[in-house]
């Protein structure tokens, strides 16, 4: 068993361990993931990591060797990163006929502004941080909260 920290500038940081498919991809297990005081055995495929974590895998040299690898090219260089910190809320009004019928999660939204989705009125009723399982239907109106240059490209599009 080796220990590892998930650094505070990690791209890993916030996704599931479904999402990074650590076991598919190393032929590790994580054991454990600490954080501060708590610990969390046998972490469920839906467990997040976080920055700060320690994680407790399992796996031959080699694998912990990769693995390795792979988390210290997810390192932030803070350096050599421009952080955006103009964040802004855009309303979006939905129209584009590819959205409709698709999920939230589906219709990639996400990944193309680099935002989250805040908020749905749909039907004059408004629901915050709504589910990524949530059809998206015509005539919604989205918020989106993001970083300012990468909404208004994705809104050119």
């Amino acid at each position: 068993m080796t220990e590892f920290d998930i650094a505070k500038e990690s791209n890993l940081a916030g996704k599931t361990l479904e999402e990074l498919k650590i076991r598919e991809q190393f032929e590790i297990n994580i054991a454990s993931i600490k954080r501060g005081e708590v610990v969390i055995n046998i972490p469920l495929r839906t467990e997040r990591l976080f920055p700060g974590d320690e994680i407790s895998v399992i796996g031959t040299d080699k694998q912990v060797k990769e693995f390795k690898i792979y988390l210290d090219k997810n390192e932030i260089d803070v350096a050599e990163k421009v952080v955006e910190t103009d964040i802004i809320l855009q309303k979006l009004e939905l129209k584009n006929r590819i959205y409709i019928g698709k999920s939230i999660r589906e219709s990639q939204i996400r990944e193309n502004t680099h935002g989250i989705i805040v908020g749905i009125e749909r039907n004059g009723k408004r629901t915050l941080n709504p589910e990524s399982h949530l059809v998206l239907e015509e005539s919604d109106i989205l918020w989106i909260a993001g970083e300012k240059k990468k909404i208004a490209a994705f809104l050119r599009s």
